[in-house]
C-alpha cells in the first residue's frame, strides 16, 4: 500500500501553481516536483548549485 496519492487532479495542479512551483528563476525557482512528491525505491541526491545557489534534487528510480 502506498503512502501517498499519486493521482493528479485539477485541485492539485492549481495548488502547485498557487505555490509558485516551476515559475521563478535562479535561486527563487521552486521545482514542479519535489522528492517527497514521487515514490521511489531508489536513491536521492540533493546538491547545492554553485551557479544558481539553489538546491537540485536528483532522482534515481
Amino acid at each position: 500500500m502506498t503512502k501517498r496519492k499519486n493521482s493528479w487532479s485539477e485541485e492539485k495542479k492549481e495548488r502547485y501553481i498557487k505555490e509558485g512551483r516551476g515559475q521563478a528563476e535562479q535561486e527563487n525557482y521552486i521545482p514542479w516536483l519535489k522528492i517527497q512528491d514521487v515514490s521511489s525505491d531508489g536513491n536521492v541526491s540533493r546538491l547545492i548549485s554553485w551557479k544558481t545557489k539553489r538546491q537540485h534534487e536528483f532522482y534515481q528510480i
